[in-house]
């Protein structure tokens, strides 16, 4: 049975090898039809033969057959081959024999696999290559269909352009070539979609949700242009604390930095800000920032060299001196005109005309018609012409009006406003004559592009002190705080500043809040008191705290009251030191020079009773006149002359013409018109005989005249320079400046002599531990410390310190007029000669005088 199975499966297949070499005919002779149901027949007959389904696939092949199909060739090739697959070993050498071997199979099907890359290309849509790449997963075209397929779905993506199509595309195509194209307008899109408002909300949403994004930098540097445009301390810390790590993060600290150099010095920044995360870069800036920068030359460029003689900036064409500090250096290189940093940094680059310092690292920068708005952080923003800081803003004007922007760069408030300026911690916003005060947070809605309320408009304002505002307008006035927190509501009244707070006047009262809260029909004070009257009543305060209820007060003087209770009337210096006043008596405060109640005066019937502050009584002398000098010193006159008493009663000296305050505690004093000098703490007592009242030099040195000329004795009336000099100036540290024969010298009090004269000029240089000057003598320029004495002898041209508070040097120039050379000797601030430089006439002008 078993040979018989055999048998009749060999004879199938020989059968089907010799029908599908029929149909092979068949086609030749274009018989189709015939051929297609020889093959279908034969392949009822025997379903393992593989040349049947191969002839098959050819026929479909057959572009004259009505019903070819590439797609059912293809299906019968991979049939023909799975078929193949199966055979033993007996069929494939007969199949092999008559030309139906695996090659030939698998050339066919590979044909077929081309005719459809070609297809798919003809159609060309991603739709057309992932037919193709779905029903011929092992074709050659693979990886150009895969190509071709990417590519047109990136165009289909690009076309719709949008975050779905760029996020398909992704999902489904991840080696595509495009791909990190489309993520980058995925990404892109997606920010623009999500901060289109471009309000401070949506910016901050993209940066905590996608932190990874590359458009993060950007979206942080937005979020800074609003919030550090608030531009205070606390913000800025905020700021960088929220978005460390990034280049907006360190324009933060910039403004942080130099507004912190307005009052402190570089070195305390970090200790001051210890949250901050400062860059390596700041940090270095910070470690030279009061670094000294020598302008040299070397052969043709100019560098800038530190005391140290390390070359800092290097190959500049030109500088210009007048446009430098210790901040920046105003240079050409080559074309360029740059702002460079004191570490070499470049931090602007343009054309100017002209560069201000605006403060807190601010500079204008003027150059044709175009103003830009510098910060030495690297920042910068064009804006309006002549920008001011106005803390925290900047205000700018245009067409001849006023405008606020932040220091990012932000419009704030148009450029409509007749003028705009900063005073006691508010911003005032005047128009046609009249001003609006406003805090700076009034602004802030502005920095994120909403509206905002200004404060109303008055026709007038006035601080009353530092912290009150009074405004008016309309028959109305109000009363505000620094804060802008209304203290007075601004109504139809009178506001008037008191000695503690305000009186406010409305028709016929008058109420002092920090008196009472009762208002009175009228209200008085001097210095010390205040007085509230009523028609009932009468209420009587000591510096606006201890209450009294006279029947009846008056103000007497600066600082003292009147009080009658019944039948007893006191005189009140202060809340616990009175006077019994008599009846038909009259006490009247005696006024010094500072226009302040030094004495009592009790005058009753023809006796005079004096009384000093602490309501002492003073036993004295008969007198026509008396004369406080301050509350410890008083002149009594008796017949023509004058006797000098303090406070107590003491007499001090007798018989002068006059007396006068040097300060509190000296007295110049006149008699037979001759000065002398009095000071009771010390016992300093010199006799009235200087035609010119003394002058203090020191605590115990004085400035005496005689025939219009000068010297100058000690407390003890020792003389110390005779009056010889044309003029006397106390300098420092015991030396002074002598002027005689129009010729100046310098006198060391301590040591008693003369460290150097024949000075011609001077004048003094800033920098440096000790004062110092530069003075010429003869035809040569020196410098004398008041500490070292004479550091540079006057054998120079000219000489100039130069350098920073820290580091500062001299520099000494030779000039060699016949060669048109300059020795330029570089000096410590000690004298120790650093190095010399020999110039031209026309390199130094480059170096020291302003370009053109």
């Amino acid at each position: 049975m078993r040979t018989w199975i055999t048998l009749c499966l060999t004879l199938l297949t020989l059968t089907s090898l010799g029908q599908a070499r029929r149909v092979e005919n068949l086609i030749e002779k274009e018989k189709y039809e015939n051929a297609y149901e020889v093959v279908l027949s034969g392949m009822e007959k025997d379903s393992t033969d593989a040349a049947l389904p191969f002839v098959l696939s050819e026929l479909y092949l057959t572009k004259t057959w009505t019903r070819a199909n590439l797609d059912s060739a293809f299906y019968f090739a991979v049939l023909a081959i799975e078929k193949y697959d199966l055979l033993d070993e007996k069929n494939l050498d007969k199949h092999i024999r008559d030309g139906f071997g695996k090659t030939r199979l698998v050339e066919l099907k590979e044909h077929i696999d081309h005719l459809a890359f070609e297809r798919a290309k003809s159609g060309g849509k991603e739709e057309d290559y992932q037919q193709f790449l779905d029903r011929h997963a092992d074709a050659s075209d693979l990886d150009s269909a895969i190509y071709l397929r990417n590519e047109q779905a990136f165009m289909k993506a690009s076309s719709e352009n949008s975050l779905s199509s760029y996020k398909f595309f992704m999902d489904n195509y991840k080696d595509a070539k495009d791909w990190q194209e489309a993520d980058a307008r995925y990404q892109k899109i997606l920010y623009n979609e999500i901060t289109s408002s471009g309000k401070l909300k949506e910016y901050s949403f993209f940066a905590e949700t996608y932190p990874n994004s590359p458009y993060y930098e950007d979206c942080v540097n937005e979020i800074y242009l609003i919030i550090a445009g608030e531009n205070t301390t606390e913000v800025l810390i905020n700021f960088v604390d929220n978005y460390p790590n990034t280049s907006a993060a360190q324009k933060a600290i910039g403004l942080l930095y130099h507004r912190h150099l307005e009052m402190e010095p570089a070195s305390s920044f970090a200790d001051k800000y210890p949250r901050l995360q400062i860059s390596d870069s700041l940090k270095n800036v910070i470690a030279h920032q009061d670094q000294a920068l020598i302008p040299v030359w070397n052969e043709d460029h100019i560098q800038f060299i530190n005391l140290e003689q390390e070359v800092i900036i290097d190959s500049l064409t030109a500088i210009d001196p007048m446009l430098r500090n210790a901040d920046y250096v105003s240079a050409q290189k080559g074309k360029d005109n740059l702002l460079i940093g004191q570490l070499g940094q470049k931090f602007y680059q343009g054309n100017w005309q002209k560069i201000e310092e605006m403060g807190c690292g601010f500079m204008a920068i003027t150059g044709g018609s175009k103003t830009t708005v510098v910060h030495k952080n690297g920042s910068y923003f064009e804006t309006g012409k002549n920008p001011q800081l106005i803390d925290p803003f900047i205000s700018v004007t245009r067409n001849g009006k006023y405008g606020l922007v932040s220091v990012t760069g932000k419009d704030i408030a148009p450029a409509k406003y007749d003028s705009i300026w900063f005073q006691n911690g508010l911003i005032f916003m005047e128009q046609e004559k009249k001003v609006s005060p406003n805090l700076a947070k009034v602004f802030y809605p502005a920095l994120d592009g909403n509206d905002y309320d200004l404060a109303p408009f008055y026709e007038e304002y006035e601080w009353l002190n530092d912290t009150l505002l009074w405004v008016a307008g309309n028959n109305k006035e109000g009363l505000f705080n620094n804060r802008m927190e209304p203290l007075v509501p601004f109504q139809k009244h009178r506001i008037d500043l008191a000695q503690k707070g305000w009186t406010i006047t409305r028709k016929n009262t008058v109420q002092n809040p920090a008196f009472s809260e009762t208002a009175f029909s009228s209200f008085e004070e001097n210095n010390t008191w205040q007085i509230g009257h009523s028609k009932d009543s009468l209420l009587v305060k000591y510096t606006y705290t201890v209450a009294f209820q006279p029947d009846s007060a008056f103000l007497l003087g600066p600082s003292s009251i009147e009080m009658r209770w019944g039948d007893s009337t006191f005189v009140y210096l202060t809340d616990t030191i009175r006077l019994y006043k008599p009846d038909k008596s009259t006490i009247r405060p005696l006024l010094d020079q500072r226009n302040e109640a030094a004495l009592y005066e009790l005058l009753e019937k023809k006796h005079k009773l004096i009384i000093n502050r602490k309501g002492r009584e003073l036993t004295l002398p008969e007198y026509s006149e008396i004369a406080p000098l301050n509350s410890t010193f008083f002149l009594l006159k008796k017949d023509k002359h004058y006797d000098l008493y303090n406070s107590s009663g003491e007499k001090l000296l007798e018989e002068l013409d006059g007396a006068a305050l040097i300060n509190d505690s000296t007295i110049s004093i006149l008699k037979e018109q001759q000065f002398g000098l009095f000071r009771q703490m010390d016992s300093l007592y010199m006799s009235p005989q200087f035609e010119k009242k003394p002058s203090a030099l020191t605590d115990t040195l004085w400035v005496i005249s005689k025939n219009e000329l000068y010297g100058v004795i000690s407390s003890s009336s020792l003389e110390i320079l005779p009056t010889i000099y044309e003029e006397i100036h106390y300098w420092t540290n015991g030396l002074m400046f002598l002027k005689k024969d129009l010729k100046w010298s310098i006198y060391d009090v301590k040591a008693n002599n003369f460290p150097e004269t024949g000075i011609i000029k001077y004048h003094s240089v800033e920098g440096g531990e000790d004062p110092s000057i530069i003075y010429q003598k003869g035809v040569g320029v020196g410098v004398f410390d008041s500490a070292q004495g004479i550091v540079l002898r006057p054998t120079y041209s000219s000489v100039l310190k130069k350098g920073t508070s820290s580091q500062s040097y001299y520099l000494a120039d030779k000039h060699v007029e016949e060669a048109s050379l300059h020795v330029l000797l570089y000096y410590a601030s000690n004298g120790e000669l650093l190095f010399q430089k020999v110039v031209s006439d026309t390199q130094y002008r480059a170096l020291y005088e302003p370009l053109d």
